[in-house]
């Protein structure tokens, strides 16, 4: 737990780190970063149906800010602009959509590993519901986001839910690997 507690908190303080700091990076550094999150939202868009309307409006408002900074000359201002348009497809819901993917990647990393470790006879067994567990956490938050989202608020909550369920698995994937060869 304490693991996953650290890794959240280091994503958080990169995230935050490059949202301090974006206004010092060039404006090709920005679109960069624009065309980064304009493909992760892509795959969003395309892994997460319930979530198009959401996701659309926010890429609305990002292009729209992104089209604003392009008829900017001043650099600064541009800088900033950019920016915005970068949060505005990268912050709030679809950030933690990101999250959700990086949990599901690392659950299959984790349960790869627990297949290639031996166990003892008395925690084969847990090892084997570890497994299993964590292909029911993959399934279950799948579920939880396959729903139909309203408002943002809506989409946060479905996704920390998602999210929780796939921490858990985690969990349970690191116990068991700390027992195995």
């Amino acid at each position: 737990m304490r693991k996953q507690t650290y890794l959240l908190s280091f994503f958080t303080l990169i995230l935050l780190v490059g949202l301090t700091t974006a206004c010092q990076r060039s404006a090709e550094g920005l679109k960069k970063d624009w065309n980064f999150a304009k493909e992760r939202w892509d795959k969003h868009k395309t892994n997460y149906p319930s979530f198009a309307a959401l996701l659309d409006k926010q890429l609305k408002e990002g292009e729209a800010k992104m089209a604003e900074a392009d008829k900017i000359s001043n650099e600064d201002e541009k800088k900033a602009k950019m920016k915005e348009a970068v949060d505005a497809i990268n912050t709030g819901f679809i950030a933690e959509l990101n999250t959700l993917e990086f949990n599901k990647g690392e659950i299959t990393k984790k349960m790869d590993k627990v297949k290639k470790q031996k166990f003892n006879s008395s925690n084969l067994k847990k090892a084997e519901n570890a497994l299993a567990e964590a292909n029911n956490a993959i399934s279950e938050a799948n579920k939880i986001v396959g729903g139909s989202v309203a408002t943002v608020e809506d989409a946060l909550k479905v996704i920390k839910d998602a999210n929780s369920v796939l921490r858990t698995a985690k969990s349970n994937l690191d116990k068991i690997s700390k027992t195995g060869k």
